[in-house]
């Protein structure tokens, strides 16, 4: 079947066309057109009656019905949300936004500057290794607040992270304690070193020994304090050739009176490990737990074979409790992998296996700096100031505080997702804007992997999967500035 006009010629030369359904049948072996329907003038049918036959029509064929149904969609964009969803709780949960606010002077407290390190954090745990500028990715977020943020606050929010670390640390140390009860009675402190390309920033740039074996670079030293539980608490940026003995003795002394501690229990690896350390750590009545390398232990052939009953820990994790000439050792062995061996000396009371757990432990600080390290993204750098190369850093440690933080969660929940796997389920969640007969909606995609493990670990519920979205403007706001949407998404569970 199709449609075909017939036109007519009237007496006084005006023509007249009608519109007919029409289908080809064969006749005494000849095709002819039968007519089905007369549907009138065309002038007539095309005042509206012609369009609502045809809308009518096509819900009867698939095709013609999705491509009607097609044309009432109008889809706005497709951003990322999943990461902004679960991180932004977690940031809320730790007051970050008013600790910020609090700590900057009253000159600076605009939302703009707040929402500014919010989003250079949140990039460092999405999108960490890539070229792009922070202003140009939060274009693939699903936040309307970014849309305020323009280039220079995110250049003056750096300036003022690193003019007010101390005091935003300090804070945020407070409300780490009390959204995971969490006692301090166990520190872990490690180094790091990145370098930069070029000259490097003034203050901070100097050659000096290289962990990522670059000692023809200009370097950075930055060190971390975390808690067992592998939440951090602080960190310090050093000049690149300062030594592990030298950041190890600036800590000790800043970490009591910062953080008003009763008692912390430095734990270290190895290489941190000299005379000079622990003779500081005993005068300043501070208990440690250090790896020691077993050639820099004097009568190490006595130790080993002290007597004494190896005590199973957990799995391939067998230790032994030997005083030698006033020093407690605790001897770790692994039956599996026994070339791995260590000792650990320690001056603290701890039970034997809380020691071995404790040093085991530290690869939370050792994972955390290859973490660090690859958000850092600081080569190339030709020409950053000090100030700006600290604040980055800051923006690195407080990524690591939320991770670490959602971690923590996930563990409360004896959720077992690896964490990386996790991120990039989340980033599989997408926002899509979109219209649909004149009305605006905002749709979420579907969960992809264990990404709901996420928002179990919180406490919170997915967003709807597809709510309207009522534009509200503010009476103060001018016509240029951008819309503030009103949605309820999801209420805490």
């Amino acid at each position: 079947m199709y449609t075909r006009t017939k036109t007519f010629t009237n007496k006084d030369g005006s023509k007249r066309t009608y519109i007919q359904i029409v289908e080809a049948v064969r006749e005494n072996g000849k095709v002819r057109q039968k007519v089905l329907l007369n549907m009138g003038r065309i002038e007539d049918v095309q005042d509206g009656d012609l369009d609502r036959l045809i809308t009518s029509l096509a819900k009867f064929s698939k095709k013609k019905w999705i491509q009607a149904e097609a044309e009432k969609f109008l889809v706005h964009n497709a951003k990322e949300w999943g990461l902004e969803l679960i991180f932004r709780h977690l940031w809320d949960q730790l007051h970050l936004d008013s600790i910020l606010k609090d700590s900057f002077s009253r000159a600076y407290t605009s939302k703009q500057l707040a929402e500014a390190i919010y989003a250079m954090v949140l990039n460092r745990i999405s999108d960490p290794l890539s070229k792009r500028g922070v202003n140009r990715w939060i274009e693939e977020v699903y936040r309307p607040a970014f849309s305020e943020l323009e280039l220079h606050h995110f250049y003056r929010a750096l300036d003022l992270l690193a003019e007010h670390k101390e005091q935003i640390e300090k804070e945020l140390f407070k409300r780490t304690q009390s959204l995971f009860n969490m006692q301090v009675d166990m520190v872990f402190w490690d180094t790091t070193s990145t370098y930069f390309e070029g000259q490097g920033p003034d203050e901070l740039g100097r050659y000096g020994y290289s962990k990522d074996h670059r000692s023809d670079r200009i370097q950075v030293m930055i060190g971390v304090l975390m808690t067992r539980f592998g939440i951090p608490i602080a960190h310090e940026v050093f000049p690149g050739n300062t030594s592990d003995t030298a950041t190890f003795r600036q800590v000790i002394t800043d970490m009591r009176k910062r953080f008003k501690l009763n008692r912390v229990i430095f734990i270290g690896d190895r290489g941190m490990v000299s005379k000079d350390i622990l003779d500081e750590l005993d005068r300043n009545h501070i208990e440690y737990i250090v790896g020691m390398r077993m050639r820099k232990v004097k009568d190490v052939g006595e130790i080993l074979k002290t007597g004494g009953r190896y005590k199973v820990v957990r799995d391939n994790l067998k230790v032994k409790e030997v005083w030698y000439d006033a020093d407690r050792y605790i001897v770790c062995y692994n039956p599996v992998q026994a070339e791995h061996d260590k000792k650990a000396r320690t001056n603290c009371q701890l039970d034997t296996n809380e020691v071995a757990l404790a040093y085991k432990d530290l690869w939370r600080v050792e994972r955390a700096f290859r973490e660090i390290k690859s958000s850092l993204d600081l080569r190339p750098v030709y020409h950053w100031k000090d100030s700006r190369v600290r604040g980055h850093i800051m923006v690195c440690f407080l990524a690591l505080v939320l991770e670490s933080a959602l971690r923590r969660k996930l563990l409360e929940k004896k959720s077992e997702v690896e964490h990386l796997y996790l991120l990039r389920d989340l980033q599989q969640l997408k926002a899509v804007e979109l219209t649909i007969g004149g009305e605006r909606y905002l749709c979420r995609t579907e969960l992809a992997g264990n990404a709901y493990e996420a928002f179990k670990a919180l406490g919170i519920r997915p967003p709807l999967q597809i709510a309207e979205l009522t534009n509200k403007r503010k009476p103060e706001k001018s016509k240029d500035e951008p819309e503030y949407f009103n949605l309820t998404l999801f209420p805490e569970t």
